[in-house]
């Protein structure tokens, strides 16, 4: 019975401990999750890099984004498109794992699914039309907008001034704007400049229509107009 009972116990732990090497040999798994429709600036080591975000919920354009840091093997980005991955995910052997790398490698199965972000239509170069209603005819004064979705940064020059400043926030029709910097040189006419400045500070919603731009205020009142530069 002792003899039994012991050769039962014995053979109990070798199916449960040639089942651990099996699963730790086996070390591959399947996620599955959004790529954003563009990069970000990421930390990464000693210095600054563009990463891949992910989100792995069902909708991506209410998707809150998370930094990405390695590749996926076999996966071409495009910028401009939401695309959902299935992914293996491969622990590499110990004493296999290149210096600086993850011990963790990505390896695209199949794109799922692949969707336009109607927001990157935003990104890109625009040359001020009007102001206030105020048509603009001079193009040497235009002011000018670059908008940089990969950074959530808006820059440009005011007419007279460049300026830099964030994004906060944005969604399909609201966008806040962070403080803006600019150069303080003067110029023979501040008015375009000025009013331009207080458009941008006053912008709470936009829309965009046939590559024309329109930034609103809180009212709903057009403030600043533009075009889609070349």
């Amino acid at each position: 019975m002792k003899k039994e009972f012991a050769f039962t116990l014995f053979s109990l732990f070798f199916v449960l401990f040639f089942s651990s090497c099996t699963e730790n040999k086996n070390s591959d798994d399947v996620v599955t999750f959004w790529v954003n429709s563009s990069r970000a600036e990421c930390s990464a080591g000693a210095g600054l890099k563009q990463c891949l975000q992910v989100y792995k919920g069902d909708d991506p354009s209410s998707g809150e984004w998370e930094f990405f840091y390695e590749e996926i093997k076999g996966f071409e980005f495009e910028s401009g498109y939401f695309q959902k991955l299935e992914v293996k995910k491969t622990t590499r052997e110990k004493g296999k794992v290149p210096m600086d790398a993850s011990t963790l490698e990505y390896t695209l199965i199949k794109v799922l699914k692949k969707m336009e972000d109607p927001l990157f239509a935003l990104d890109g170069k625009w040359m001020a039309t009007s102001i206030a209603g105020k048509e603009l005819t001079d193009e040497t004064t235009m002011p000018v907008l670059q908008v940089d979705l990969a950074k959530m940064m808006i820059a440009g020059s005011n007419g007279c001034n460049n300026y830099n400043g964030g994004i906060n926030t944005l969604t399909e029709s609201a966008i806040e704007l962070g403080n803006i910097a600019s150069t303080k040189k003067m110029c023979m006419d501040m008015s375009i400049p000025d009013s331009y400045d207080q458009a941008l500070n006053n912008t709470a919603t936009y829309k965009m229509t046939d590559g024309e731009l329109a930034f609103m205020g809180k009212d709903g009142a057009t403030i600043v107009s533009f075009i889609k530069a070349e």
